[in-house]
């Protein structure tokens, strides 16, 4: 937690991804529109519902990584005191399960970042804790689940199993929970509606994360996260009532979406929160073996991760070395792999997420606006977070980068200097 403390502060991006929030969320606090056409040759991602780029536009004057980097660490926290207060009545166990949330290894690699998932987790968990038969429960569940799915769209998948869930074993409470996220997602869409073009947010949110489905990835993720939180799980499933069964399956399905390319670590975090509460709110806790085994999980995870290479985060080399300060950014046009550098040096990314804009145009669904440009050395600089010309070595970055664009780079561009996560190339 002390060194999540320091994330706010950072003047750049510490995860692949972060500039693209950053931008579309500087673009809200201007009055644009990040999910309008583009002019030619611009490229904004925006593949996150509105909430994520509104909670990041309201921090903008105090930077362009700190406002949902504060609201993702207050989330994680959140959600490790709702773990708290949900086993209150065990004394230490309270505590001992609420900082075991913290510990568990998603969250650890993934605490801090300028991303909407930890926000939508906690959503995510407060929506299922919260469903009942009261109306009041229900709604303030609506909303939460509402707020959740507006934030990240993979919060529908255990929501949606949860509600089926009580549909068939508590019919009130199932109803109502129906009712009350039904309304509220309605009235967000509304919402989103008035300051958001409908045909581009569908256009962003589906379109634009459809991305190719690979089984064996799925699988890889899905052993993965066995391995560094299956003790939770399991402990889960033998002793959570059936909703919390319920919110796993569903976490775990959110896990087997990572199956698709670009995803990582993060597709964890709800199964996390969902194996953690599902131990929290089970009626009884026996069995002196299970905290045995539980910190045996985290303490085994840990050894591993600090002692071999793990999936941790968003990318799989080290962030640039090199700050923002340091760069200097002569020229006007600039094409950066990760473009929170552009961000973080105050210059508008024309291509502010590498990955999605190489994935559209490999699938035909938008011209290649870009690779001419670098064939005529229009760019003063381009920068990348491996050597194009050994590409092939790094599965994650290739997927990044469109074959034909890094074939323009070598062809008419020199590597000037590079660093750890840091390669800049310049016109021959």
């Amino acid at each position: 937690m002390w060194a999540w403390s320091a994330a706010p502060g950072r003047p750049g991006p510490l995860e692949y991804g972060e500039g693209s929030v950053a931008h579309a969320g500087q673009l809200i606090a201007r009055g644009a529109d990040p999910y309008a056409p583009e002019a030619p040759g611009r490229f904004v991602a925006a593949i996150y519902p509105p909430i994520s780029y509104a909670v990041a536009a309201a921090g903008e004057r105090f930077g362009p990584f700190v406002a949902l980097r504060l609201a993702a660490l207050a989330a994680t926290i959140a959600v490790a005191v709702l773990v708290a207060v949900m086993t209150r009545r065990r004394g230490l166990a309270a505590i001992a399960l609420g900082v075991a949330y913290l510990a568990t290894y998603s969250v650890r690699a993934w605490a801090g970042a300028h991303r909407p998932d930890d926000l939508a987790v906690l959503f995510t968990a407060g929506a299922v804790v919260a469903a009942g038969s009261s109306w009041r429960r229900a709604a303030a569940a609506g909303v939460l689940g509402a707020l959740a799915i507006f934030t990240k769209q993979t919060a529908v998948v255990p929501l949606g199993f949860v509600l089926l869930y009580l549909l068939a074993r508590d019919r009130v409470a199932g109803r109502r929970l129906a009712v009350t996220l039904g309304t509220s997602v309605v009235a967000l869409g509304a919402a989103s509606a008035l300051f958001f073009g409908p045909s581009g947010l569908v256009d962003h949110l589906i379109g634009r994360n459809a991305t190719e489905y690979a089984i064996d990835d799925a699988a890889a993720f899905g052993v993965l996260a066995i391995l560094t939180i299956g003790a939770f799980v399991l402990v889960a499933l033998r002793i959570g009532t059936g909703r919390m069964r319920a919110y796993l399956f569903g976490a775990f399905a959110v896990v087997l979406l990572a199956g698709r390319e670009g995803a990582s670590v993060n597709f964890q975090l709800d199964l996390g929160a969902a194996a953690v509460l599902g131990i929290a709110t089970a009626p009884l806790l026996r069995g002196r073996g299970v905290p045995l085994l539980l910190a045996a999980q985290l303490v085994a995870v840990w050894a591993v991760a600090a002692l071999a290479s793990l999936p941790g985060a968003a990318t799989t080399v080290v962030p640039a070395a090199a700050p923002p300060a340091a760069i200097a950014w002569s020229g006007t046009h600039h094409l950066v792999e990760d473009s929170g550098l552009l961000v973080a040096a105050g210059i508008e990314p024309e291509v502010d997420e590498l990955f999605v804009w190489s994935h559209l145009v490999a699938l035909g669904r938008l011209p290649d606006e870009v690779t001419p440009r670098v064939r005529s050395a229009d760019f003063a600089s381009i920068v990348s977070s491996v050597p194009l010309d050994q590409l092939d070595s790094w599965p994650v970055q290739r997927q990044r980068w469109l074959p034909a664009l890094a074939e323009a780079v070598l062809e008419r561009y020199r590597l000037e200097s590079s660093g750890p996560g840091f390669y800049r190339y310049v016109p021959r």
